[in-house]
C-alpha cells in the first residue's frame, strides 16, 4: 500500500464461498483504474496505478478502504510505465457480488445481506450502491460512486441466528464509523486507518505468518512450508530445494 506495484490482475482480497462447486460464488471489492482502458487495468484487473487501497482482514472480516485521487503518476526510479498509466482515475469502486448464486437476498441502501448455506455475509457500502442491469457484468457487478469510500464484508454462521433478517437487524446494531475525512473506519472490534490496524485496542504488527491455517504452515520470508491433509505431512523447503514427507526426503 502507497509504493508501486504491478496492481494487475490480483486482488487484495477475496471471499471465496466453497460447497458447490461452481467456483463462482465469491465477493471481492476493487478499483477499476480506467475502465476505459480495455488491455491491462481495467474493469477487474488493476487500478490504473492508483495505488489508492488499503485493506485488512480478520478471521471474520474484511474491511478496504478507498481514497482515489486523480493526480499525475510519479513512476519509480528506472520504470517506465505505459501511457495508460497517466489516464485520467475512476471516480468509484465495484465489486463483484453474484447474487443469483445466494439461497437468500436482502438488499438495502448501504447494506447486502446474503445467505449461502450454512453462512451469512454482510456487504456494506459507505457511499451506497446499484447494481449493473445491462451487460455481460449484469446481476454480480455492484457500482458506487465517489472518490473515497469504505467497503466492509463480514460473514458469521447461519445457526447463531434464526433467520437472515434476524442477522442483518443484528448487523446493523454494529455503529460503522467511517471518516472519509481522515480515512480511518471503526467496526466492531476492528479499527483502522491507512497505516495501522487495531483489533480489541491492540496494534497489528506486520508481517503474519505468510500461511497460517489447518492444511498449510508458513513464516514469512523463511522459505519453508508444511503442508498436512490431517495424516502425513510434507515440508518443502525452498532454500536448499528439498521435499520431506513424513520426516523421508523425497527425490
Amino acid at each position: 500500500v502507497g509504493s508501486w506495484y504491478a496492481h494487475h490482475e490480483q486482488h487484495e482480497w477475496e471471499l471465496t464461498l466453497l460447497g458447490r462447486g461452481d467456483g463462482r460464488a465469491k465477493i471481492f471489492s476493487h478499483h477499476p483504474g480506467n475502465p476505459g482502458y480495455y488491455q491491462i487495468h481495467n474493469q477487474w484487473t488493476g487500478d490504473s496505478y492508483c495505488n489508492c487501497s488499503t485493506h485488512f482482514c480478520t478471521a471474520s472480516t474484511a474491511i478496504s478502504m478507498y481514497d482515489i485521487k486523480d493526480e499525475i503518476y510519479v513512476p519509480p526510479v528506472g520504470h517506465t510505465p505505459p501511457e495508460e498509466a497517466f489516464s485520467p482515475k475512476y471516480p468509484g469502486i465495484n465489486a463483484d457480488i453474484p447474487l443469483s448464486l445466494f439461497d437468500e437476498t436482502l438488499l438495502l441502501k448501504n447494506h447486502i445481506f446474503l445467505r449461502y448455506d450454512r453462512l451469512y455475509v454482510m456487504v456494506w457500502f459507505s457511499n451506497g450502491y446499484h447494481f449493473v442491469t445491462e451487460g455481460e457484468s449484469a446481476g454480480y457487478e455492484a457500482l458506487s460512486d465517489g472518490w473515497k469510500h469504505c467497503f466492509i464484508c463480514h460473514v458469521d454462521y447461519t445457526k447463531n441466528y434464526a433467520s437472515l433478517q434476524e442477522f442483518a437487524a443484528a448487523m446493523q446494531e454494529h455503529p460503522i464509523a467511517f471518516d472519509p475525512e481522515t480515512m480511518t473506519v471503526q467496526f466492531m472490534d476492528i479499527k483502522m486507518d491507512y497505516r495501522h490496524r487495531f483489533v480489541k485496542g491492540e496494534l497489528q504488527r506486520f508481517p503474519y505468518r505468510l500461511f497460517d491455517s489447518p492444511w498449510m504452515q508458513a513464516e514469512y520470508g523463511m522459505g519453508i512450508y508444511r503442508v498436512s491433509d490431517g495424516g502425513s505431512t510434507a515440508v518443502y523447503d525452498f532454500n536448499q530445494g528439498e521435499i520431506y514427507v513424513d520426516g523421508r526426503e523425497v527425490e
